[in-house]
């Protein structure tokens, strides 16, 4: 199992030094991307030495993705909010939260860490946040996820198990980050960045097609792939 978290001695500092830390390093990532960003201006925008640098983490990465995963924390706290808003009713939970979600991170002071961070995602930068959420507390992670499963109104949807639920929201989440990227690349407003979320989720709650789905016969002589 791959590591993903900084060392013992970084979570014994004292909480100015750690805060001193993070913000020298958001200084850079505002800046920069991670395969751009430099250890010497982090620790100089810090006021440590590159030998303690070290002793926290073990490289750049490290550091980069445990400030992922302190932001990405916030989007299970900002769901549950949203559930509980809207009772339970999954749909209009999520599309809550992404309007919301959208707008933190697009109007965000340290947007330009956002932005980086998303107009450079990858399947790299997306496991590893992924792993810091289920590796770094275990424990923390299945009871946040337990308690949305808790408040949720399976009986409005057609995904019934833990599973099959777990699966769908990291599936909308996938949606909320690619309308984010594009929003960012394309140059899209807040508003504009929302509606094409609001539009794709659409697409998953309603479907796309009106009529009923063809039978595998009608596939057929339409020349479609049923395979």
């Amino acid at each position: 199992m791959e590591k993903q978290m900084p060392t013992m001695t970084f979570f014994n500092l004292p909480e100015e030094k750690r805060t001193r830390l993070i913000q020298g390093a958001m200084d850079e990532f505002v800046k920069v991307p991670v395969n751009k960003a430099s250890v010497s201006n982090i620790i100089l925008n810090a006021g440590i030495s590159r030998g303690s640098f070290y002793q926290y983490f073990d490289d750049i990465n490290d550091l980069y993705f445990y400030l992922i995963g302190l932001f990405y924390q916030n989007t299970h706290k900002l769901m549950m909010k949203s559930l509980k808003e809207k009772n339970g009713h999954f749909m209009d939970a999520v599309s809550l939260f992404g309007s919301r979600y959208i707008r933190s991170i697009m109007k965000d002071k340290k947007v330009g860490f956002y932005k980086n961070l998303y107009l450079n995602m990858n399947y790299k930068i997306h496991r590893k946040m992924n792993l810091f959420m289920e590796n770094v507390d275990t424990d923390s992670f299945k009871e946040t996820r337990n308690e949305l499963f808790s408040q949720i109104d399976f009986d409005s949807l057609r995904v019934k198990s833990q599973k099959e639920i777990s699966s769908l929201l990291d599936f909308c989440m996938d949606i909320v980050n690619q309308t984010i990227i594009e929003g960012f690349y394309q140059e899209w407003t807040i508003a504009e960045t929302q509606s094409n979320f609001r539009m794709r989720l659409d697409w998953i709650a309603y479907g796309v097609v009106l009529n009923e789905c063809p039978s595998k016969q009608e596939k057929n002589k339409k020349g479609m792939v049923t395979e």
